[in-house]
């Protein structure tokens, strides 16, 4: 999720929208149940609060506690915790939620819909497919398996990023720029990022040619 200031706040029609639109699971399995199993504290790594603290939009926060008891501010423990919270921009608010055995998923965040998955935008600017958030690999089972990742799923992500940014145009640049910082970081590891698209994944450089 982006961090510049909204030039606008999402409305309550457009939150229904975006969450009923977006709603497939990831994979076609229960990869939270695969990732718990694998992990000492027994909770998949995105819904672990002491490793991954999602972040909200103050207005889908909102939207949110009037529909369910599942969420509730994040409090720091440390002072690490503190100043994350202190730089978080005004526009989100970190969160915690009630924990992978009570999640009503119809009340997922779109933090937790999108997981572990970005936008890909070309030099244009336009979303031309999805890619891995690489900083999970070797926390989420995910990364960098796009076998293990629904048609369904990349159709409805595709289509609500580009829902997300006609509604939030203020959060195309950072998207944009996170897709540039990406790329030239997994280049700079010898690697080479992987595009998921509904008609099969292929690398980013490959997208170029």
């Amino acid at each position: 999720m982006g961090t510049n200031k909204g030039d606008r706040r999402l409305t309550v029609k457009e939150l229904k929208r975006l969450y009923r639109d977006f709603d497939v699971p990831v994979s076609a399995f229960d990869c939270g149940s695969v990732c718990a199993g694998r992990r000492r504290r027994k909770i998949p790594y995105c819904c672990d609060h002491h490793e991954a603290v999602p972040v909200l939009y103050r207005e889908e926060y909102d939207f949110l506690r009037a529909r369910t008891s599942m969420w509730r501010p994040f409090r720091p423990r440390n002072a690490a915790e503190r100043k994350m919270v202190r730089d978080l921009h005004e526009d989100h608010i970190y969160t915690v939620c009630s924990g992978p055995k009570s999640c009503d998923r119809r009340y997922r965040g779109l933090v937790c819909r999108i997981f572990p998955i970005y936008p890909y935008l070309n030099s244009s600017g336009k979303i031309t497919g999805l890619y891995f958030n690489r900083t999970l690999r070797g926390k989420c089972i995910l990364v960098d398996r796009p076998d293990l990742v629904q048609p369904a799923y990349i159709e409805q992500a595709i289509s609500y990023w580009n829902s997300f940014l006609d509604l939030r145009p203020d959060e195309h640049a950072f998207y944009c720029r996170l897709t540039r910082s990406t790329e030239n970081r997994v280049h700079g590891q010898g690697r080479r990022l992987i595009v998921i698209r509904p008609s099969g994944w292929l690398y980013a450089d490959e997208l170029k040619k």
